[in-house]
Order: structure tokens, then sequence, then C-alpha cells
């Protein structure tokens, strides 16, 4: 039997690698840390240090072991770590053997987080791996004073993308019953939450599991019925499911914020094909212009670079995506194999110097269309969310409902909606200051208020 650890003054420290959906899964585990007392530290003072793991690309994977190795060598004495996520479904009993780790589980194992936690507090070494979610309905804790929330309305993807990972690490898609999600967001909107992300690899399919006349357009109807909740996000939207429909409920209701994330991945027909996309470049223009005329929102997007058997023509296609959709940001990546997928065993590789020059090019061409979307913004004003204070400079931050960070000046309580003119476009956010406060002097600080 290990130490067990203190019970006074107990702190924890969580480094999460990944999307949004690990982010929540962190945030479950935190909630459980702090109705138990814990508090958050650096991870050199925590008794608990939790690693949350991403497997969608090889970089992020290294990037873990470089961080479990470092957690070990340098925390504390007695500190347990503790690894989960889509790595530790696969390399779980790997990582326990490599590593001085007291626990490893994965994304589906989080629901039992709380009894994993007691094990390894009296000195247990846990693999626990389940195959299933023994309860999806289940409503796990949130952390308390949050302005915005995650909730989940599905788990894991049956899609299985030729190149993507997440069907084995979260396995096949799993909805959640309305009644728990919408009880979920009712108490989060008790507690003060004004904007709930509804969170799935695929929201677009939400219900297709579980109802025959109930979907995610249904869903969105319903939560933005619910008081105290001022504004509705959700990712990710599949370019295959994101229906007519959808774009009319996103224009339609108020609470629904005029941005979608649609992961293209590419521009050409025959590397879609090949990914297993199952929708053409036409399909998606098609839906993401008409998108932007009948909602005047934003567009995020994926983009894979340098996929098996991509030519110059198939990458000279996604530039020329980006040039007609004019994505307002994007999150692109060289293409690294995966195990499990189809795609990893496909012969063409592309070269990493040429995959590099394609990145760069996508990215430099990105860089400029999103600062003349930002540059277009200037002297507009925009309804923004307070979420806290900014990083520096004294202000105040939050974001528009097309999901433009805006750092400004003013003084305003977390938690409200305001009024920002906007003065200044920076890379990759926009600076202004309260409309009310129009006319002062601009260099004036901000006022913040918990209240």
């Amino acid at each position: 039997m290990g130490k067990q650890i203190s019970k006074e003054n107990l702190k924890y420290y969580i480094k999460t690698f990944g999307c949004q959906m690990n982010e929540r899964d962190s945030e479950k585990m935190a909630a459980v840390l702090e109705n138990k007392g814990y508090s958050p530290s650096p991870f050199k003072e925590a008794d608990i240090l939790i690693v949350n793991s991403c497997a969608v690309r090889e970089k992020a994977e290294q990037k873990l072991y470089s961080c479990v190795g470092r957690l070990c060598a340098e925390k504390k004495k007695d500190a347990k770590v503790i690894v989960c996520g889509c790595v530790a479904q696969y390399r779980g009993k790997e990582i326990l053997n490599r590593f001085k780790v007291d626990a490893v589980l994965n994304t589906r194992g989080i629901e039992d987080f709380e009894q994993i936690l007691e094990d390894v507090l009296n000195g247990k070494k846990v693999v626990h791996i389940p195959s299933t979610m023994r309860n999806p309905n289940k409503i796990l804790p949130h952390l308390k004073n949050k302005v915005s929330a995650f909730v989940d309305i599905t788990y894991g993807c049956s899609n299985f993308c030729s190149y993507c990972i997440v069907p084995y690490t979260r396995g096949k898609e799993i909805s959640r019953e309305k009644e728990y999600v919408l009880e979920e967001i009712r108490r989060l909107a008790q507690d003060g939450v004004k904007e709930v992300t509804l969170l799935g690899q695929n929201v677009n399919s939400y219900g297709k599991d579980l109802y025959k006349d109930y979907n995610f357009v249904d869903l969105l109807y319903d939560v933005s019925k619910i008081d105290g909740i001022r504004r509705i996000r959700f990712v990710t939207s599949h370019p295959k499911d994101f229906s007519y429909s959808l774009i009319s409920a996103i224009g339609e209701i108020d609470k629904v914020c005029k941005h979608i994330h649609l992961p293209v991945q590419s521009g050409s027909n025959r590397i879609l094909k090949l990914m297993r996309r199952r929708y053409t470049r036409e399909e998606y223009i098609e839906k993401a212009l008409l998108f932007r005329e009948k909602t005047k929102g934003s567009i995020s997007t994926d983009v894979i670079v340098g996929f098996p058997a991509e030519t110059d023509y198939d990458f000279e296609q996604t530039m020329d995506m980006l040039r007609k959709v004019r994505f307002d940001s994007s999150f692109s990546f060289r293409y690294s194999p995966r195990p499990f997928t189809i795609a990893a065993s496909i012969k063409e590789m592309v070269p990493e110097e040429i995959k590099e020059k394609r990145l760069s090019r996508f990215q430099s061409l990105q860089e400029k269309i999103t600062w003349e979307s930002n540059l277009r913004d200037v002297g507009k004003t925009f309804d923004v969310l307070v979420e806290g204070k900014a990083k520096r400079g004294g202000l105040l931050t939050g974001r528009t409902t097309t999901n433009k960070v805006v750092n400004f000046s003013g003084k305003a309580k977390k938690g409200e909606i305001v009024k920002v003119i906007i003065q200044e476009a920076k890379k990759h956010s926009l600076q202004g200051m309260m409309e009310k406060d129009h006319g002062k002097f601009e260099d004036q600080r901000c006022g913040f208020s918990q209240g």
C-alpha cells in the first residue's frame, strides 16, 4: 500500500490536450476534486496530477508522453499521477509500464472517476478501460461560478472517416436522452450560467439512435426556452448532416449564436472520397454560402493537408475552397497516420517537406482572410457576453455571437451582455470599448465586478 495523502490543503493539477469533449471531461474530474476539497495549483504543488490525452494526431500523442514524463520526474513526493483520455484507450497498459503513474482510464471511464480517485488515494494501481459507458444520461458535475458551460449531448462517433481514430477511442455514437440534457441545462441556468455549448463529435446526428420524430433542431428550440440561458453554441457539425432545417433554425432562434464549426478537411472531391467524408465540395460550398446568406454568421473549419495520395491539383482545390468560402478561421494540420485507420495503409504518402510547404501556403492565405474579416468589423457595434478579465491591458473580454474574441474597456459584471464598439482589429481578436463609454477617454482602465 502506498502512502496516503493528507486530507488538509489538498491541491490538484490538470493538463488537457485536444478537443472540447476533452475539456468537458477534465472539468468533470476537476468538479469532483473540488467537491472533495481540492483546489487548483501549479503541478509541482499538486497532490493529484491528471493528464487528459488526445490521439487525433501523432504530435498530440508525443506531447502526452513528454508531459507525463516531466510530471512524474518533477512532481512532489507522494503525489499521484492519473492519465486519461483517448490515448489511454489503446496505450493504457503501456503507459502504466513506461511511467510511474498511478492510474489510467479512458473517456468512457470518466463517470467512474470518483471511485478511481478513492482507489488511487488508497495506494492501488488502476487500469480502467471500459468498452462502453454504463450510463450516458448521468448528469456529471460542473465547476461553479462560470458564465459558459459545455454540455454533452452525444458521446462517440459512428462515421469512421478513413483518417480518424476517434471511433476507436470514444466508441460508437450514443445520444443522451433529451430530458437529461435539458435538466442539466436548467441546473446550469439556476447556477448562473448564461451560455451553453452543446457537445458531440457530430451534433447534427443527435437523437437518430433514440427517436423517430425528435432531432437536433428540436433540441435547439427546447434549449432556447430555458429561462436564464442567453446564448447557445454547438460543436461539431458534420457537413453531410448539416441540414437546411438547421440553417433555418440558427437564423430563427435568437439565442443560437450565428457561428458554425464545419470541418471541410479537403476541397478535393477525390480526397474527400478517400477520407470517407460522404459529401462533395459542391455540397459543402452550397451549404456554407446558404448559411452565410440566411444568418450573416461566421464559419470556422478544420483542414488536413498532405493526406495520402493528395496531388498538387487536389491541394489547389483546397486553396480554391478557402477562397470561395472565406472561412473566418480554421484549424489546419499536416496529415499524420493513426493506428487502426484505413488511411494509414494507403501507400502513396506525401513527403513531409511537401506537406509543410502546402500547410504554410494554406495558413498564410487563411491569416490574410481572417485579418480582412476582423478589419470589416472595425466601427461596428456588437453584443458581447462578458466572460471576465482579459489576460493583459486591464481590459474585459468576451465573445460576439459570431464567436470573435473581443477585449474591451468599460465597467460590467461577469455574465452581462454589453454593447461594444470595435475600434481596432488584431490578428486573432478585436479590441474596443463599451458603447455607453464612447466619447470618454479611451485610455481609461476598466472595472470588473463578480456580482
